[in-house]
């Protein structure tokens, strides 16, 4: 879907990345490990869990990707998605 600020010729471009390198399907295959992993590293390393505290940790993973990787990277993407999840970041709260 085409969201306002992407010219036709731009959202043309990124359609046809993500159809010609079959990027839905890669991240459909490789985001459940990713935030099996995420899950695991909270109930790890953050003792006292709030919804705040995960999403603070959850940006400064996404940071930490981005320096290593890109801004467009998609565990970059995936991680600053989590951290703007309502329903993943409460379901990590509640994960004791």
């Amino acid at each position: 879907m085409q969201t306002s600020g992407i010219s036709d010729s731009q959202f043309c471009l990124i359609k046809s990345h993500y159809t010609k390198l079959k990027l839905l399907e890669r991240f459909r295959r490789r985001s459940p490990e990713v935030l099996s992993e995420t899950q695991s590293s909270i109930k790890t390393h953050i003792k006292a869990k709030s919804i705040e505290r995960v999403r603070q940790f959850l940006l400064e993973e996404s940071e930490r990707l981005r320096d290593r990787f890109s801004n467009n990277h998609w565990k970059v993407v995936l991680h600053e998605g989590m951290a703007n999840s309502y329903k993943f970041t409460e379901g990590c709260c509640l994960t004791q």
